[in-house]
């Protein structure tokens, strides 16, 4: 390869690094929120269900909410062990 061009490949790779670590970033800000919103969400919804302990379809409703919880953050948990 001609030394001309390494400096468009090195600023190439250069903007390339920038851009993925910018990505990564990002992603692991927008990981932690969505943290704390299943956090928030799994705590609001625990003490509403706790409010209404025998009525049977919220209860049912809860149940299914605390599933997808726990696979969301299942998700999110194995998905962050990559970056």
């Amino acid at each position: 390869m001609q030394p001309s061009m390494n400096q468009p490949l090195a600023a190439a790779r250069r903007e390339y690094e920038e851009l993925v670590e910018a990505f990564r970033m990002t992603l692991g800000e927008h990981a932690i929120a969505a943290t704390e919103m299943v956090a928030h969400v799994r705590a609001r919804a625990c003490r509403l269900a706790a409010r209404f302990p025998h009525e049977s379809s919220l209860q049912d409703l809860h149940a299914e909410t605390m599933r997808w919880l726990d696979a969301l953050d299942q998700r999110m948990t194995s998905s962050s062990e990559g970056w």
